[in-house]
Formats: C-alpha cells, sequence, structure tokens
C-alpha cells in the first residue's frame, strides 16, 4: 500500500522525471530502511507499522500532505538520512521545507559519515579498541576521572552538541602532555 502511494508521488516532486522501474527500485530500498531501522520495534511502538499507517490515512485523504509530514517527521525523528530520503516523495514545497528543517541539524554527522574512511563495522571496532585502552590505562593509573571527562566530551560529539575541533581541543588538554600516544590515535579517527 505504501508502494502505490510513494508511487502515485505529486507530478512535482523531486522524483516526476525517473522511469518507473528506477523509482520503484528507489521507493522499495527506502521503504526496506525504514523497516530495517525499526525492525526489532514491538506492538504498538513498532514504527514501521505506524509509518505505513500515517501512508495510508494519508492515501485515504484523512489526514493531509503537511499533517502526513508531521506525523512521519516524528516517527523518524533523529534518523536524518531517511527523512531526507522521504522528503524526496512530497511536493517540491514540502520537500524542501523538509530539507531545510533536516539538513542543518545534521550537517556535522552527515560530514562525519561521509569522511569516514573506514566500513560502518571497522569504524566501530577502531572506536571500541581505542576507547578500551584508553579506559585500561586511566584505570591502572588511578585517574578514572580523566576517562570520564573524555566519555563525556566524546558524547558530545556522538549528540552533535560540539564539533569534532571543539572535540579534539577538549580532548588535547585532557591528554597532554602525558598520553600523546592516544591523542594522535584519536585525532586520526577523527580525521582532524
Amino acid at each position: 500500500m505504501a508502494h502505490q502511494l510513494i508511487l502515485s508521488c505529486p507530478a512535482d516532486s523531486d522524483m516526476n522525471n525517473w522511469s518507473v522501474e528506477k523509482y520503484a527500485k528507489y521507493v522499495e530500498t527506502f521503504l526496506q530502511g525504514v523497516e530495517q531501522r525499526f525492525r526489532h520495534d514491538v506492538g504498538t511502538k513498532n514504527t514501521y507499522l505506524q509509518f505505513l499507517g500515517a501512508a495510508t490515512g494519508f492515501q485515504e485523504k484523512s489526514i493531509d500532505t503537511a499533517d502526513w509530514v508531521e506525523s512521519v517527521k516524528e516517527l523518524l525523528d533523529g534518523k536524518w538520512w531517511l527523512l531526507l530520503t522521504f522528503a524526496n516523495f512530497l511536493p517540491l514545497d514540502h520537500g524542501d521545507r523538509l530539507r531545510r528543517e533536516v539538513e542543518p541539524k545534521h550537517h556535522a554527522e552527515k560530514e562525519k559519515l561521509w569522511n569516514m574512511q573506514f566500513t560502518a563495522g571497522e569504524a566501530i571496532d577502531q572506536a571500541q579498541d581505542l576507547v578500551g585502552r584508553i579506559r585500561a590505562r586511566f584505570q591502572e593509573r588511578n585517574e578514572e576521572n580523566v576517562y570520564d571527562a573524555f566519555l563525556a566530551t566524546y558524547n558530545k560529539l556522538a549528540k552533535g552538541e560540539k564539533t569534532r575541533y571543539e572535540v579534539l581541543q577538549e580532548v588535547t588538554d585532557l591528554f597532554l602532555p602525558e598520553h600523546a600516544d592516544f591523542l594522535n590515535e584519536f585525532r586520526f579517527f577523527l580525521q582532524v
């Protein structure tokens, strides 16, 4: 049903010049992305099913485009890659509005992902290994407060509250002069 809804998107969407086959594949990929991202949701919290319900409401004209966009924004909150893809299926005015809303909030996160030199799995393994070694050293030296400060700073990057450069500056203050080796590894990981 969501397939039919999105396939019958307005003629003024960003996708109107695509072939039906290419467009259908894009829709299918998007829906699979939504389903995979929320596959562990259960019961009434199943975001994918709620998404399909909102699509059905839109298709049946029980909600208008603006309400549909708002419900999808709420359901996919924080999933900028899905929201930006969803924007492509909307009439240009709604799609552009959604893009303007989503892109600035997540520009730093997108930049980090685009600049990654490893696969996602390798990056996670690298990060876990580095953080584990940092933790071990500070525990050995009975400096767990420094490790806690490092984690708090690193989490601000993950939440988008600080840029890579701001985090690097704070971590530099924590690690120098005694832990320059970790600083260099962390700097490489941040790619700054």
